[in-house]
C-alpha cells in the first residue's frame, strides 16, 4: 500500500441507510410529494430518474448519497443521488459519505458490482447484508490525493452526463415514433376489421389482496397500477396477461409475459376471448 494510505471499511467512512417499501396506494406518477425510487429499474447512467412520487415518504435518502442496490437480480448497481431528497424502497440502502470525499467512495463502488453478486444470498431474490456493505474494505489515500484521483474522473463523469442526455432524447424520439405508429394501425383499418366493445372483446377482473406482511421472496411479479413493484412465491394469474390500474395510477397499461399475482389497485384480463393478448 502507498506511504499515507490506510484500509478501513466502508463502515468506518459511511453510514448507511436502508430503505423501506411503501404501499402502492401511497405512491403516485402524477409528481406529488416527494420522489419514490424502487430499485435499479430507476437508474439511469449516473443519476437516478424519478417516475414515482409519494406524500408519505417513509426513509429518506439525501443529495450526494450513493445508492446501492442490496436486493434483487441488480444486486450491486448504484447511482448517484442528484435530487434534494427522495424515498427509497427495501431494495435500496443509501451510502452517506461522512469520511472521505463522497465522489471517490461513489468510483470505489462502481467497481465493486462483481464482487456483491457473488456474495448474494438466496435462491429466488438474491440479496446482501448491511453488513456486506459496511464490512466492505477499501484503501483511502489522504483527502488531496482523494481530489486529484475525483478530478481525473471528472471527465469520464462528463462523457457520462452526455452520453444520458443523448439517451433520454433518444428514448422519447422512440415513443413518440411508437405512439404515431400506434396511432396509424387504429385509424387506418383494412376492410375485415370490425367494430366491437372491449366487454366484447376481454373480460377484465379486479386483482387481489396481499398484504406486505403476507408478501414472500418468489420470481412471480406483483403487478399494481402502477406495474410491477415487487415479487411473490405465487403467481395465481396465467402469462401473458395485460393489466390496467383502476385506483392510483387510473390507465396505465401493462403487458405481464409470465404468471404474475395482480394486486387490488389493477384490473387484469380474466378472458381474451381468443384475441392476442399483446393486441389487447
Amino acid at each position: 500500500m502507498k506511504a499515507g494510505w490506510s484500509l478501513k471499511t466502508l463502515g468506518q467512512v459511511c453510514q448507511l441507510i436502508s430503505g423501506q417499501h411503501i404501499k402502492a396506494k401511497d405512491y403516485n406518477t402524477e409528481v406529488k410529494g416527494i420522489g419514490y425510487l424502487t430499485g435499479p429499474s430507476d437508474f439511469g447512467p449516473l443519476n437516478p430518474i424519478i417516475s414515482k412520487w409519494t406524500e408519505k415518504p417513509k426513509i429518506k435518502a439525501k443529495c450526494g448519497d450513493i445508492l446501492i442496490t442490496v436486493k434483487g437480480s441488480g444486486v450491486g448497481k448504484i447511482n448517484l443521488l442528484d435530487q434534494d431528497e427522495v424515498a427509497i424502497s427495501r431494495q435500496l440502502m443509501a451510502v452517506r459519505v461522512t469520511g472521505a470525499d463522497p465522489l471517490f467512495i461513489y468510483a470505489f463502488l462502481c467497481s465493486t458490482f462483481d464482487h456483491f453478486q457473488t456474495v448474494s444470498t438466496g435462491a429466488a431474490i438474491p440479496g446482501i447484508s448491511r453488513e456486506q456493505v459496511l464490512g466492505l474494505q477499501i484503501a483511502i489515500p489522504p483527502l488531496p490525493e482523494q481530489q486529484r484521483i475525483v478530478g481525473i474522473l471528472d471527465k469520464a463523469f462528463e462523457g457520462i452526463a452526455t452520453a444520458k442526455a443523448k439517451a433520454e432524447k433518444n428514448l422519447q424520439n422512440t415513443r413518440a415514433l411508437f405512439e404515431s405508429h400506434l396511432q396509424s394501425v387504429f385509424t387506418q383499418r383494412g376492410q375485415a376489421w370490425i367494430d366491437k366493445r372491449l366487454q366484447d372483446v376481454c373480460v377484465l377482473q379486479r386483482g387481489f389482496d396481499l398484504p406486505t406482511r403476507s408478501r414472500l421472496p418468489g420470481k412471480f411479479p406483483l403487478v399494481s397500477s402502477s406495474g410491477i413493484i415487487d415479487t411473490h412465491n405465487e403467481g395465481p394469474i396465467k402469462g401473458p396477461g395485460v393489466t390496467t390500474g383502476r385506483s392510483g395510477s387510473i390507465g396505465s397499461v401493462f403487458y405481464i409475459e409470465e404468471d404474475y399475482w395482480p394486486l387490488n389497485t389493477a384490473l387484469y384480463v380474466k378472458e381474451f376471448h381468443g384475441n392476442d393478448p399483446k393486441f389487447v
